[in-house]
């Protein structure tokens, strides 16, 4: 069992839900009603749990006159929860695990830099059900709020593309069958 399915298991899995938003965005602010949305969490539920976290000195409350903020706070407790929630790879394993299922499916590329929220994927093979990756992509994009742009190519038209010049830059082979 990894250690995502470890923590989702021993903890709350809404506790798990808010800190890994905070976590995916450390420079970024809050509303309770933002966290709320963006984590699937309901308001009164975010509301307790976020008293709980300030408590903790997890998350900090930035006070502006009547108005609350909330962010991840930067201290040691934070670093060694951040250890165990490992959220973009996980997000991009979990797709590599799912799509390389998917009939066709040769390799999976990363293309450029992996950012904090997003990747660019090429996937090629003779892929023949493109809905299916799709869906993946959406599945992804809810449960890890990780958003993954995704190119389909023939193994041809990807070495034809790349001796162009068309796919310069960095490139990582995530995946291949």
């Amino acid at each position: 069992m990894d250690r995502k399915h470890l923590l989702e298991n021993l903890f709350d899995k809404k506790i798990l839900k808010i800190i890994q938003l905070l976590l995916r965005n450390p420079e970024d602010e809050f509303y309770l009603q933002e966290i709320s949305k963006k984590a699937r969490v309901p308001i009164t539920t975010v509301y307790r749990i976020i008293n709980s976290l300030t408590n903790l000195n997890i998350i900090e409350r930035v006070k502006i006159k009547k108005l609350k903020l909330y962010r991840i706070a930067n201290n040691e407790q934070v670093k060694f929860i951040s250890s165990f929630i490992e959220e973009k790879v996980s997000a991009i394993q979990e797709f590599i695990d799912k799509a390389k299922n998917v009939e066709g499916v040769q390799y999976i590329v990363l293309h450029g830099t992996e950012d904090k929220d997003k990747a660019n994927l090429l996937v090629i093979g003779d892929i023949d059900n493109q809905t299916k990756l799709k869906s993946l992509i959406y599945d992804i994009k809810t449960k890890y709020n990780f958003t993954i742009s995704m190119l389909t190519l023939e193994a041809a038209q990807f070495k034809q593309m790349t001796d162009m010049g068309l796919y310069p830059g960095k490139k990582k082979v995530l995946y291949k069958k």
